[in-house]
């Protein structure tokens, strides 16, 4: 049992030692940065002392955003939490953790200090050394979204003897967050990204890890992804099947696609290694990934320093993990080799072209500081440095004597796209013309004679400038069928009107619309709306109301409302 108390895990110098602790790039819905909350940190620490100690705490809700995911268009979604929140986790965890640590198996290896992803791989080995060949592989689905806050807490309130820390990690898991002014609860999971999610995750997984040990399942777990071994096939599918059954009690469940049963003999895969055998190696998707890294780290534009420290830091990682298992010499091992030679040549070669490095002299100095002998032997690094130099030359050489030609074909190019580009737009912004169709062509006239004609796949796009034009209607049914742009724009290029088709998104959508009116499914549809958007108005007004408390009339009449949407029998009504 946990036994110190709120009093004893809130103090002055807890929060001062991880307040050093937490990340200072982001602030959360409040706005309150890292630098501000250190500007008056005594005040803000007896502020937020006293309210969690009265139990009038409350974390902001979370500020959802999205984010680039590097070489690729999607985007990612964080949520970010408020500064004084982060602080108020990272004391939790830092109080809570070495007590949960020292009840945890030794099976689970994620998460938690002196265990590893290289410890995993090699306890693997050691039940695949004792002669457990069958092997389940297996993870949870969706597992830090599904983790259920009712079982989570009572997990907890067995093993925390003051009740007011539960109520505590119970309002952080629960807080919901803001998307823009939208609000979406959290009813169920963990934040992936928050301080407490980690130790919260092995805090529920370890109900898991004390069932598979009672049966004397040897297993490695790392947070949701792990592996049973098994002497007998027919052991594995009966404990796997009863391992779903158990689960169904946590709410969880096995991914199916994920779960399969091998002999080492045909492998499988665990943490990026691909076990075949008597055999280890760093899976090819993984290897590879490294690989692109290492390229892709030349392809910045910052300095020559900044790339070596960030390249150093990844090689060091690679040392660390995955240059433990491949061995020397290896078909891998000579890929990341060569992965390392061509990502320094061309930063060389990029520096040299915008000459912020210019003399092999200066570009010795900096390979000298690049952790070369992680992957090469010492002797070898006078001649790879050689090399390295010597290919970035070659690659800025080559670069500079195709120029000339490489600048003569973009400007063709730039000719024929702004041809293309004229003909494709029908600009017409003389006062009195006609736009209409002859011979399959749009024909402009002036006084009832052509004055020029367009063939209909050419033309994408028709502006009218202006005023005074007539239009056919034979145009307008050619651009609907041909997709082709109708844009009018005053004398000063601002637009006024546009044409739209009714195969366009727009159209179908209103269409769509209209077509429910005076049906059974108008007062459904018009409910749904009114519904969202109330709820969304509801949660954002709570959110202001906590600092301003002028609302609550507002707040309760709204939710009065809210409640009489259920029941309304017509539209009217509504």
């Amino acid at each position: 049992m946990y036994t110190p108390s709120l009093e004893h895990i809130f103090t002055h110098e807890n929060f001062k030692t991880a307040f050093s602790e937490i990340s200072s790039k982001s602030s959360g819905l409040d706005d309150i940065s890292y630098a501000e909350f250190k500007g008056d940190f005594s005040k803000n620490i007896d502020e937020l002392t006293d309210s969690i100690i009265k139990g009038a705490f409350t974390p902001e809700p979370l500020k959802k955003i999205e984010i680039d995911k590097p070489q690729s268009d999607e985007k990612r979604p964080i949520a970010l939490s408020a500064i004084k929140d982060k602080l108020v986790q990272r004391v939790l965890y830092k109080a809570l953790n070495g007590y949960f640590d020292e009840t945890f198996s030794d099976k689970s290896y994620a998460y938690r200090p002196d265990k590893s992803t290289l410890r995993a791989i090699n306890r693997v080995t050691q039940f695949l050394n004792e002669k457990n060949l069958i092997v389940v592989k297996t993870d949870i689905d969706n597992f830090f979204e599904s983790i259920d806050h009712d079982i989570l807490l009572k997990i907890l309130d067995f093993q925390i003897s003051d009740k007011r820390i539960i109520r505590l990690i119970s309002l952080f898991v629960q807080t919901g967050g803001f998307k823009e002014f939208n609000y979406a609860d959290h009813d169920q999971g963990v934040h992936q990204g928050d301080i407490l999610s980690p130790l919260l995750s092995n805090i529920y997984l370890d109900a898991m890890d004390k069932y598979l040990e009672k049966h004397e399942v040897p297993f490695v777990r790392y947070a949701d992804d792990f592996v049973m071994l098994f002497k007998k096939e027919s052991e594995a599918k009966e404990r796997l099947e009863k391992l779903k059954t158990y689960l169904l009690s946590m709410n969880l469940k096995l991914e199916d696609e994920k779960t399969y049963i091998s002999h080492i003999g045909d492998g499988f895969t665990f943490l990026g290694v691909r076990f075949e055998g008597r055999g280890r190696n760093v899976e090819n998707e993984r290897l590879q990934k490294s690989i692109s890294k290492i390229h892709t780290l030349a392809k910045d534009k910052s300095g020559f320093m900044k790339y070596i420290k960030d390249l150093n830091t990844y090689l060091f990682a690679l040392q660390n993990y995955y240059l433990k298992i491949v061995t020397k010499n290896s078909t891998q091992h000579q890929l990341l080799q060569n992965a390392l030679i061509e990502s320094i040549a061309h930063k060389v070669h990029l520096s040299k072209e915008s000459k912020a490095v210019t003399t092999k002299k200066e570009f010795k100095i900096l390979l000298a500081q690049i952790e070369f002998s992680i992957l090469f032997e010492d002797e070898q690094l006078d001649d790879k440095k050689e090399l390295i130099i010597a290919k970035g030359y070659e690659k800025y050489l080559a670069n500079k004597s195709y120029k000339d030609t490489s600048s003569k074909i973009d400007k063709k190019k730039n000719q024929y796209a702004k041809k293309f580009a004229n003909d494709s737009t029908l600009h017409i912004n003389t006062h009195g013309l006609m736009l209409g169709i002859s011979k399959n062509k749009f024909v402009i006239k002036e006084y009832g004679k052509v004055k020029s004609s367009y063939p209909f796949d050419k033309v994408t796009r028709i502006i009218f400038e202006g005023k005074g034009f007539s239009i056919s209607s034979d145009v307008l049914k050619k651009c609907a069928d041909n997709a082709i742009t109708v844009d009018f724009i005053d004398a000063n290029a601002m637009p006024y009107a546009s044409l739209v088709t009714y195969r366009s998104t727009m159209s179908q959508s209103v269409h769509k619309q209209a077509m429910v009116l005076n049906t059974s499914k108008q007062l459904e549809l018009a409910s749904a709306f009114i519904k969202g958007k109330a709820k969304n108005q509801i949660n954002y007004l709570k959110y202001l109301n906590k600092y301003h408390n002028l609302l609550d009339k507002h707040i309760n009449s709204m939710e009065l409302n809210f409640i009489k949407i259920k029941s309304v029998a017509d539209v009217a009504q509504l």
